[in-house]
């Protein structure tokens, strides 16, 4: 198995290659996907370029592209959290808890953090976490625990679990992001930085303000799984992204630049689509063509 130090250089040396074809002048150099900041060979070995995975490896992706080290960074600890975030709300609503999560138990009178995982099919196992509580908040939990054992029945009972909230803006933007470095790393630069992908990196590297609208659609088949890229020729050329409810619109015309806007209005008549391969590294398939 390759090294991570030999999949940054594997990486460099296929982007710095294909940026080279657009560009005679830049030799040896390498494009951020996201900033378009231009790095030296040298970056894979200062930690200036990093893999990236895409979706985040915290739910399951896979590193596909090089970004420089700040859009890496900056994006973990603004969108990629709130995806995971997003991600453990749906596993626990399926019961495909494989992790413990941490959440708050609410009884009347009592609130505590605790660990809650999904135990095969004997439901929901709750973890108590008497570290984390103040003494008396885990005294008055076992009290009320200890007054059930003696009734011996949970009617009238009830209690509330609540996960971490979760700001959905952020989370698809995180997708927005994945989706975006997905297309890249298939069909690259020559599609990626087409000016109709402009407002997308700029929504990508300000992601506290709302540039974009439109561009995250979820599928009704709630049973809709993997992870699909397809070529829409009809009624809207565009480059759909799937992580399995989840769809991402990117525009599939480099001069397409008003693409998001009235986008749902655009979809009439019949539909045409292609899937073409879920990149497993760094393709860039546009530019070698």
């Amino acid at each position: 198995m390759a090294s991570k130090r030999e999949k940054r250089k594997r990486f460099f040396e296929r982007g710095a290659a294909a940026l080279e074809k657009l560009n005679p002048e830049w030799r040896r150099l390498y494009a951020c996907p996201i900033c378009t900041t231009l790095f030296r060979e040298e970056s894979v070995d200062d930690g200036r370029l990093t893999l990236e995975h895409a979706p985040p490896g915290s739910i399951g992706g896979k590193a596909v592209a090089l970004t420089c080290q700040r859009c890496n960074s900056e994006a973990g600890s603004q969108v990629d959290s709130q995806m995971r975030r997003r991600e453990n709300v749906r596993d626990f609503a399926k019961a495909q808890v494989e992790e413990p999560l941490r959440a708050r138990l609410t009884i009347p009178g009592v609130e505590k953090p605790i660990n809650i995982s999904v135990q095969g099919s004997e439901g929901y196992f709750i973890k108590d976490l008497p570290k984390n509580n103040h003494p008396a908040v885990h005294r008055q939990m076992v009290a009320v625990f200890e007054k059930l054992a003696e009734k011996g029945t949970w009617d009238g009972f009830q209690f509330r679990i609540t996960l971490p909230g979760v700001d959905m803006r952020k989370a698809r933007i995180g997708y927005l992001r994945s989706a975006y470095l997905i297309a890249f790393a298939a069909l690259g630069y020559r599609f990626a930085l087409s000016p109709s992908l402009d407002p997308v990196r700029k929504q990508l590297l300000d992601v506290d303000s709302k540039l974009l609208e439109n561009f995250h659609w979820t599928l009704r088949d709630v049973k809709a799984e993997g992870r699909h890229l397809v070529i829409m020729e009809k009624p809207v050329v565009s480059l759909c992204v799937q992580f399995d409810r989840t769809v991402i619109m990117l525009p599939g015309r480099s001069d397409d630049e008003e693409f998001y806007k009235d986008l749902q209005a655009r979809f009439k008549g019949d539909l045409s689509v292609r899937e073409i391969a879920w990149p497993r590294g760094l393709k860039l398939a546009l530019d070698f063509s």
